[in-house]
C-alpha cells in the first residue's frame, strides 16, 4: 500500500532510551560477503595464459556464471585457476572431454561459499570438481 511505503520511507530513528529522532541518518546496511580468491576460467591445453575467466577476484560468493564459447575440432579445453590473475601460477583443475562435433558449448560454473566448484556443459547434469 502506498501509505504504508511512505511511512517506511520517511521514518525516523528512536534512540534506544526512547527519545526522539537520532541525529545520525541510517544509511544502507551492510554485510560481509565472502568473496572469490582467485580468477577461475576456461582455456585450450596449452595456452593457459590466455584462458577466459569466468569467476573473478573479489566476485561475491555463491558465483553462477553461464557463458557460450568455440572451439576447434581436437581442442582438449581445461578448467584453469589464475592465483592472482597471473598465468604463470595458473594451475589445470580439469579438462572437458566428449564435447560435441558443432564447435560450440555452453558451460555453467558455479562456486559455493565454502569453495565447492561444480560445472555444468550444454545443460547436463552438474559435476563438481
Amino acid at each position: 500500500c502506498a501509505r504504508h511505503a511512505a511511512s517506511v520511507l520517511s521514518c525516523q530513528t528512536h534512540s534506544r532510551s526512547g527519545g526522539k529522532s537520532a541525529d545520525k541518518a541510517v544509511g544502507a546496511s551492510t554485510r560481509k560477503v565472502k568473496a572469490c580468491p582467485v580468477n577461475i576460467g576456461i582455456a585450450k591445453s596449452g595456452d593457459e595464459e590466455n584462458a577466459v575467466p569466468l569467476i573473478e577476484v573479489g566476485q561475491a560468493l555463491p558465483a553462477n556464471t553461464t557463458r557460450n564459447f568455440t572451439y576447434n575440432s581436437g581442442e582438449e579445453i581445461v578448467i584453469v585457476q589464475m592465483n592472482g590473475g597471473a598465468a604463470k601460477s595458473s594451475k589445470v583443475l580439469g579438462k572437458i572431454e566428449k564435447l560435441s562435433a558443432d564447435k560450440s558449448f555452453e558451460i555453467t560454473m558455479e562456486l559455493s561459499a565454502v569453495g565447492k566448484l561444480s560445472l555444468s556443459v550444454n545443460g547436463g547434469p552438474m559435476s563438481t570438481l
